[in-house]
C-alpha cells in the first residue's frame, strides 16, 4: 500500500476551469439514467456479485458558521435477487453533535418490455426517523418497485457538525464500483490533514482556488478538490482478513489550524511532537493520579519482591483480575482511573492508565503507547493524525526489554501480545514528553501439541486419553477459557461433535499466573457408535475425531489480497488406535509433506502401523503472519491436504479366518 499526502498548504491552482467541468467526470444529475446504464458495467460480475454501484459521488463543505455538510449520491444497478436488500436504506446521524438528514430524494427505473423506461420515486411521506437510543437517530426508506435488474439511486444532505467533523471518504465497497468521487470544499484559513490511503493511483486528482463570489464560505474563497477512481473491484470480509479496511483506498481527515477572519488562530496536532506534549497535558490522560487506597494496594501488591519483572507481574495479574473491561476500545479515560478503580470496570482507557499509574507508582519506567487495533486499520507514521488511534496500552521498559501490556487482554504473559495488538505500530509517549514508536510482534512461540490415545476393542464406549501442550497465545486462550473451579465443564463446552460425551477427569496445570505453557490430561468417554460405523465385515472410522480440519477455509480459485493469520504458530496432533483384534486395515491415507515457498510454512503427514497399533501424526507449521495473493495457489493446496488427511475415513476389514 500506499500513503500520499494532499496538504491544503500546497495547492495546485488550476484557474483555468472549476472542477465542475472535468471532461472526465462520469457524475450525472438525478434522475438522469439511460438505457446504456443498464448495460455498462463489467459483465463478469453478473454471477458473483448481488449488485454494482455505477455512481458514488459525495460532495464535503461549509456554511457560513463552519459547520460541515456532506452530500451524497449513489446510483446502483441490482443484478440478483439478494440484491433487493440495497433498497432498504438507513442513514444514522447523532443528535449530540446536532447533525440531522435532510434533502432526501430516491427513485428506481426499470426498462420495460418495450424499450422505455419507468422511474418510480420515493414519496416524502415514506421517509420516517427511527430513534435507535437517545443520542443515534436513524432516518429510513425503501426505494419503489425495485426487482432483479432494477436501477436504483438515492440522494441526501448530511449535517456533519464542526469542522473537526469533516467527513473521510471511501472509494472502495463491498460491491464493485464503476465510478466513485469525492469533492471537497474547504475555506482558505481551514488547514486540513488530507490523506490518501490506498493501493494504486486517482484517476483524477485537481484542485481550484474558487474566489469568494463563487461559494458562502468566507471573504477568501475556498480550495475545491477533486478525487476520483474508476472500475473498482469489490473489498469483501474474506476467510484469514483480518481487517478488510486496510485495503480500500479511503481520504482520511484531520484539523491543523484554523486562521480565518473573526477567529482566534488555532492549531491542532501539527506534529506528533505536539500530539505528546497536548495528551500529557490533559485531565483524562496524562494527569490522572493514583489515590491513597490505590498506593496503598500497590505496595502491599509489591512488599518483597525485587525484580522490575516480579512487580509488573503481581500488579497486571491483581488488575486483570478486580477490573472488568467493558468492550469499548479507547485513548482516553471516560470516568477517571479513580472511578474506575471503585466502580471495578471500565474502557480500555480507564484500566490501562490505570494499569500505568500502578506501575509507575512501584518505580517501573512505564508509558502510554497508543494504538490501532488490527480491526481498526493501519496507522500511517508519516502524518500526525491522532484519529488514526482507537486504544491505548501500557509500555514498560525493564532490564528484560519493552513490553506492552493491556489489562484487558486476559491473564497472558508480557511477551504474548493479545493478536488484535500484534503487528501495528505503537506510539509512545513519556513523561517528559519525549516520544516514539514500538513495533508489536511475537516474541513467545505459538505452539499446540495434542495426543489422543484410544482403543476400538470396545464395542459400548470408547476410552479416550487425551493430552495436552499449549503456549503462546494458545496458552493465553485456553487461560481465558476454562473456570478453574469446573474444569469438566471446558470439554464439555469445547468438543461439541459428540452428544453423549463424558468427562470422567480433568488436570490443568499452569492456567493461573505468567507461566507460559498450560498442560492438561483429560479421560474421556464416547459410546463407540458415535465414533465408528460398523458392518459384517468393516469398521469405518476418523482417527482425529474432534481434533482434525474437515473443511478448506479457501475456496476461491484466485485471490487479490494477502491470507493473514493472527499470529505464526505450529500445530501438531498425535494419534494412537488399537484396532480391534480380527481386524486389518483395508484403506488409510498416506505420508505426505507440502512446502510452502521461501520456508514459509509446511504440512506434514505420517502414518505408521506397529502390529495392532495404528500411529498417526499431523503438523502445520506457518512461519509468518502474511501470505501474499502470489503463493495463494500453494495456501489453498496445503489446506485442502491437510483436510485430505485429516478427514480421511479409515477402513478396517475384517480378517479371514483360517
Amino acid at each position: 500500500m500506499f500513503f500520499r499526502v494532499i496538504s491544503a498548504a500546497c495547492i495546485l491552482c488550476l484557474c483555468a476551469h472549476l472542477l465542475g467541468n472535468n471532461a472526465f467526470s462520469q457524475v450525472r444529475e438525478f434522475g438522469d439514467v439511460t438505457v446504456k446504464d443498464f448495460s455498462d458495467y463489467d459483465a463478469k460480475y453478473d454471477s458473483t456479485m448481488p449488485a454494482i454501484i455505477l455512481m458514488d459521488y459525495g460532495v464535503a463543505s461549509f456554511d457560513n458558521d463552519l459547520n460541515t455538510y456532506l452530500t451524497l449520491h449513489r446510483r446502483m444497478l441490482i443484478l440478483q435477487d439478494e440484491g433487493l436488500d440495497y433498497s432498504e436504506i438507513e442513514i444514522p446521524y447523532l443528535i449530540q453533535r446536532e447533525q440531522n438528514v435532510d434533502n432526501i430524494s430516491a427513485a428506481s427505473y426499470t426498462i420495460s418490455d418495450d424499450g422505455v423506461i419507468d422511474k418510480s420515486d420515493l414519496e416524502k411521506q415514506h421517509i420516517f426517523v427511527e430513534e435507535f437510543d437517545d443520542d443515534i437517530h436513524i432516518a429510513k426508506f425503501l426505494i419503489p418497485n425495485v426487482k432483479k435488474g432494477s436501477i436504483i439511486e438515492f440522494k441526501y444532505r448530511k449535517r456533519m457538525g464542526g469542522p473537526f467533523l469533516f467527513p473521510d471518504w471511501e472509494f472502495h465497497d463491498y460491491l464493485p464500483v464503476n465510478w466513485s468521487e469525492y469533492r471537497m470544499i474547504i475555506p482558505v484559513g481551514l488547514d486540513y490533514q488530507l490523506i490518501l490511503k490506498g493501493s494504486d493511483s486517482l484517476f483524477i486528482n485537481e484542485s481550484v482556488k474558487i474566489l469568494a463570489s463563487e461559494v458562502y464560505n468566507n471573504d477568501s474563497g475556498s480550495i475545491a478538490y477533486q478525487l476520483a477512481k474508476r472500475n473498482l473491484p469489490p473489498v469483501e470480509d474474506l476467510p484469514f482478513l483480518i481487517n478488510r479496511d486496510d485495503y480500500v483506498t479511503k481520504v482520511i481527515t484531520q484539523l491543523r489550524e484554523i486562521q480565518l477572519p473573526g477567529y482566534t488562530r488555532q492549531r491542532f496536532f501539527k506534529d506528533w511532537n505536539m500530539i505528546a506534549k497536548e495528551l500529557n497535558r490533559r485531565e483524562d490522560f496524562g494527569k490522572q493520579k493514583l489515590n491513597g487506597e490505590m498506593k496503598e494496594i500497590v505496595d502491599g501488591l509489591i512488599e518483597g519482591k525485587v525484580s522490575d519483572y516480579e512487580k509488573t507481574k503481581a500488579i497486571y495479574e491483581y488488575l486483570w483480575q478486580v477490573i472488568e473491561w467493558n468492550g469499548f476500545h479507547r485513548i482516553l479515560t471516560k470516568k477517571g482511573i479513580r472511578d474506575t478503580f471503585k466502580e471495578k470496570t471500565g474502557n480500555t482507557a480507564d484500566i490501562n492508565l490505570t494499569l500505568i499509574e500502578m506501575l509507575r507508582h512501584a518505580g517501573i519506567k512505564t508509558s502510554p503507547g497508543l494504538i490501532s487495533t488490527r480491526s481498526n486499520g493501519t496507522v500511517i507514521t508519516n502524518y500526525s493524525l491522532i484519529n488514526q488511534f482507537n486504544m491505548v496500552v501500557a509500555i514498560i521498559e525493564i532490564e528484560e526489554g519493552a513490553f506492552i501490556l493491556d489489562a484487558t487482554s486476559g491473564l497472558r504473559t508480557i511477551t504474548t501480545p493479545h493478536p488484535k495488538l500484534l503487528y501495528r505500530n505503537v506510539f509512545v509517549i513519556r513523561e517528559d514528553d519525549s516520544n516514539g514508536w514500538l513495533f508489536v510482534e511475537p516474541m513467545d512461540k505459538n505452539t499446540e501439541q495434542y495426543s489422543l490415545n484410544y482403543s476400538l476393542n470396545s464395542e459400548d464406549e470408547i476410552e479416550i486419553d487425551y493430552s495436552g501442550k499449549l503456549s503462546g497465545e494458545f496458552a493465553a486462550q485456553t487461560r481465558a477459557s476454562v473456570d478453574v473451579f469446573n474444569q469438566n465443564a471446558y470439554w464439555e463446552n469445547y468438543i461439541d461433535e459428540y452428544e453423549s460425551l463424558k468427562v470422567d477427569s480433568t488436570t490443568f496445570d499452569n492456567l493461573l499466573g505468567f507461566q507460559s505453557d498450560v498442560r492438561f490430561d483429560a479421560k474421556l468417554t464416547i459410546p463407540a457408535d458415535e465414533i465408528i460405523d460398523k458392518s459384517s465385515d468393516y469398521i469405518y472410522f476418523n482417527p482425529f475425531l474432534f481434533l482434525g480440519m474437515d473443511e478448506n477455509p479457501f475456496q476461491r480459485e484466485s485471490r487479490d489480497f494477502p491470507v493473514e493469520i493472527a499470529y505464526p504458530y505450529k500445530q501438531q496432533y498425535i494419534v494412537f488406535v488399537e484396532i480391534p483384534d480380527g481386524y486389518e486395515v483395508d484403506e488409510m491415507p498416506e505420508s505426505s509433506l507440502v512446502r510452502l515457498p521461501e520456508k514459509q510454512g509446511h504440512y506434514r503427514f505420517m502414518a505408521t502401523q506397529n502390529s495392532n497399533i495404528i500411529n498417526f501424526m499431523a503438523e502445520v507449521n506457518l512461519t509468518t503472519a502474511y501470505y501474499q495473493p502470489e503463493i495463494y495457489p500453494e495456501v489453498k493446496s496445503m489446506f485442502q491436504e491437510i483436510v485430505n488427511t485429516q478427514a480421511f475415513t479409515v477402513v478396517l476389514k475384517k480378517t479371514v479366518e483360517e
